[in-house]
Protein backbone atom coordinates (compact mmCIF):
# COMPACT_ATOMS: atom_id res chain seq x y z
CA UNK A 1 0.00 0.00 0.00
CA UNK A 2 1.40 3.68 -0.59
CA UNK A 3 2.09 5.35 2.34
CA UNK A 4 -0.47 8.45 2.80
CA UNK A 5 1.56 12.27 2.29
CA UNK A 6 1.02 14.94 5.07
CA UNK A 7 1.11 18.33 4.30
CA UNK A 8 2.72 20.61 6.64
CA UNK A 9 0.98 24.20 6.81
CA UNK A 10 3.70 25.77 8.61
CA UNK A 11 4.86 25.41 5.22
CA UNK A 12 2.11 27.11 3.66
CA UNK A 13 1.67 25.13 0.70
CA UNK A 14 1.79 21.89 -0.70
CA UNK A 15 1.64 20.15 -4.40
CA UNK A 16 -1.22 18.70 -5.03
CA UNK A 17 -2.30 17.03 -9.02
CA UNK A 18 0.74 19.27 -10.32
CA UNK A 19 -0.74 22.05 -8.73
CA UNK A 20 0.69 24.34 -5.87
CA UNK A 21 -1.88 25.04 -3.18
CA UNK A 22 -1.62 27.65 -0.56
CA UNK A 23 -3.13 27.70 2.73
CA UNK A 24 -4.01 31.27 3.08
CA UNK A 25 -5.79 31.55 6.97
CA UNK A 26 -6.10 35.52 6.59
CA UNK A 27 -9.49 37.25 5.26
CA UNK A 28 -11.98 35.45 3.37
CA UNK A 29 -14.22 36.86 0.49
CA UNK A 30 -18.01 37.79 1.00
CA UNK A 31 -18.88 34.45 -1.44
CA UNK A 32 -16.35 32.24 0.35
CA UNK A 33 -18.21 33.87 4.35
CA UNK A 34 -21.57 32.71 3.10
CA UNK A 35 -20.49 28.95 1.96
CA UNK A 36 -18.46 28.80 5.01
CA UNK A 37 -21.76 29.13 6.64
CA UNK A 38 -23.51 26.87 4.90
CA UNK A 39 -21.10 24.15 5.51
CA UNK A 40 -21.06 24.66 9.25
CA UNK A 41 -24.92 24.03 8.54
CA UNK A 42 -24.16 20.87 6.54
CA UNK A 43 -21.56 19.64 9.18
CA UNK A 44 -24.06 20.45 12.06
CA UNK A 45 -26.85 18.36 10.21
CA UNK A 46 -24.54 15.53 9.06
CA UNK A 47 -25.81 13.04 11.15
CA UNK A 48 -25.15 9.57 12.91
CA UNK A 49 -27.44 6.55 13.69
CA UNK A 50 -28.40 7.92 16.85
CA UNK A 51 -28.47 11.76 15.92
CA UNK A 52 -30.99 10.08 12.90
CA UNK A 53 -33.43 8.54 15.65
CA UNK A 54 -33.49 11.85 17.65
CA UNK A 55 -34.22 13.98 14.40
CA UNK A 56 -37.39 11.61 14.11
CA UNK A 57 -37.78 11.41 17.91
CA UNK A 58 -38.13 15.80 17.94
CA UNK A 59 -39.97 15.38 14.43
CA UNK A 60 -42.72 13.02 16.66
CA UNK A 61 -42.62 15.41 19.41
CA UNK A 62 -43.16 18.61 17.05
CA UNK A 63 -45.95 16.65 15.06
CA UNK A 64 -48.02 16.49 18.62
CA UNK A 65 -47.40 20.04 19.12
CA UNK A 66 -48.96 20.83 15.40
CA UNK A 67 -46.13 22.17 14.86
CA UNK A 68 -45.34 21.68 10.99
CA UNK A 69 -43.34 24.87 9.81
CA UNK A 70 -40.70 23.54 12.37
CA UNK A 71 -41.10 19.52 11.27
CA UNK A 72 -40.73 20.68 7.55
CA UNK A 73 -37.50 22.97 8.66
CA UNK A 74 -36.10 19.54 10.22
CA UNK A 75 -36.74 17.44 7.75
CA UNK A 76 -35.40 19.54 5.08
CA UNK A 77 -32.02 20.11 7.28
CA UNK A 78 -31.97 16.11 7.41
CA UNK A 79 -32.00 15.76 4.02
CA UNK A 80 -29.61 18.26 3.53
CA UNK A 81 -27.36 16.43 5.94
CA UNK A 82 -27.77 12.77 4.11
CA UNK A 83 -27.24 14.30 1.06
CA UNK A 84 -24.17 15.69 2.12
CA UNK A 85 -22.85 12.38 3.90
CA UNK A 86 -23.66 10.11 0.21
CA UNK A 87 -21.53 12.87 -1.90
CA UNK A 88 -18.36 11.25 0.31
CA UNK A 89 -16.93 14.36 0.22
CA UNK A 90 -16.18 15.16 3.93
CA UNK A 91 -17.52 18.71 5.09
CA UNK A 92 -13.85 19.76 6.73
CA UNK A 93 -12.60 19.38 3.48
CA UNK A 94 -14.94 21.58 1.90
CA UNK A 95 -13.85 24.09 4.68
CA UNK A 96 -10.53 23.63 4.24
CA UNK A 97 -11.42 24.47 -0.13
CA UNK A 98 -12.33 28.21 1.56
CA UNK A 99 -8.65 29.00 2.26
CA UNK A 100 -6.60 26.84 0.74
CA UNK A 101 -5.94 28.54 -3.11
CA UNK A 102 -4.18 27.77 -6.16
CA UNK A 103 -1.53 31.17 -6.77
CA UNK A 104 -4.28 32.49 -9.41
CA UNK A 105 -7.45 31.28 -8.09
CA UNK A 106 -10.32 33.99 -8.04
CA UNK A 107 -10.62 34.55 -4.17
CA UNK A 108 -13.21 36.65 -4.26
CA UNK A 109 -15.63 33.54 -5.16
CA UNK A 110 -16.02 30.06 -5.04
CA UNK A 111 -18.50 27.18 -6.30
CA UNK A 112 -19.05 23.53 -5.71
CA UNK A 113 -17.25 22.61 -8.29
CA UNK A 114 -13.83 24.23 -7.43
CA UNK A 115 -14.47 23.12 -4.18
CA UNK A 116 -14.83 19.21 -5.64
CA UNK A 117 -11.95 19.57 -7.66
CA UNK A 118 -9.40 20.63 -5.42
CA UNK A 119 -11.00 17.94 -3.05
CA UNK A 120 -9.92 15.66 -5.44
CA UNK A 121 -6.49 17.65 -6.46
CA UNK A 122 -5.80 16.60 -2.74
CA UNK A 123 -7.02 13.07 -3.33
CA UNK A 124 -5.13 11.76 -6.61
CA UNK A 125 -1.84 13.67 -4.67
CA UNK A 126 -2.49 10.96 -1.44
CA UNK A 127 -2.74 13.33 1.04
CA UNK A 128 -3.94 11.57 4.41
CA UNK A 129 -6.90 13.36 5.55
CA UNK A 130 -5.71 14.64 9.48
CA UNK A 131 -4.25 17.56 8.82
CA UNK A 132 -7.20 18.70 6.64
CA UNK A 133 -9.60 18.19 9.17
CA UNK A 134 -6.84 19.55 12.13
CA UNK A 135 -7.35 23.00 9.70
CA UNK A 136 -10.75 22.79 9.26
CA UNK A 137 -11.02 22.84 13.09
CA UNK A 138 -8.93 25.21 14.22
CA UNK A 139 -10.18 27.75 11.53
CA UNK A 140 -14.04 26.99 12.61
CA UNK A 141 -13.16 27.10 15.83
CA UNK A 142 -10.99 30.36 15.73
CA UNK A 143 -13.96 31.92 13.57
CA UNK A 144 -16.59 30.73 15.99
CA UNK A 145 -15.45 32.53 18.53
CA UNK A 146 -15.15 35.76 17.06
CA UNK A 147 -17.64 35.64 14.05
CA UNK A 148 -19.39 39.06 14.96
CA UNK A 149 -16.35 40.74 15.23
CA UNK A 150 -14.20 39.73 12.41
CA UNK A 151 -11.26 42.03 11.17
CA UNK A 152 -8.25 41.91 9.64
CA UNK A 153 -6.36 41.89 12.84
CA UNK A 154 -8.83 38.67 13.97
CA UNK A 155 -7.87 37.12 11.21
CA UNK A 156 -4.25 37.74 11.16
CA UNK A 157 -4.14 36.25 14.56
CA UNK A 158 -6.08 33.24 13.58
CA UNK A 159 -3.54 32.85 10.62
CA UNK A 160 -0.98 33.23 13.23
CA UNK A 161 -2.92 30.71 15.97
CA UNK A 162 -2.85 28.10 12.66
CA UNK A 163 1.08 28.46 12.49
CA UNK A 164 1.60 28.30 15.94
CA UNK A 165 -0.39 25.08 16.48
CA UNK A 166 1.43 23.08 13.53
CA UNK A 167 5.20 24.68 14.45
CA UNK A 168 4.41 22.33 17.54
CA UNK A 169 6.34 18.65 17.69
CA UNK A 170 3.84 15.99 17.18
CA UNK A 171 3.43 13.72 20.37
CA UNK A 172 4.71 9.83 19.31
Amino acid sequence: MKELKLINPSERSFPANGKTYFIEAGDISIARWSKYEELILEMQYGVTQVEMFNKFKEITELANKLQFADIAILAYNVQNGMRGLMQRQPVALKICALFINEENEDRGSISDDIIAQKIDDWNIEGYAVGPFFQLALVFSRLTGESSSMLSPQFLEEMQLQLLEHYNKPIAE
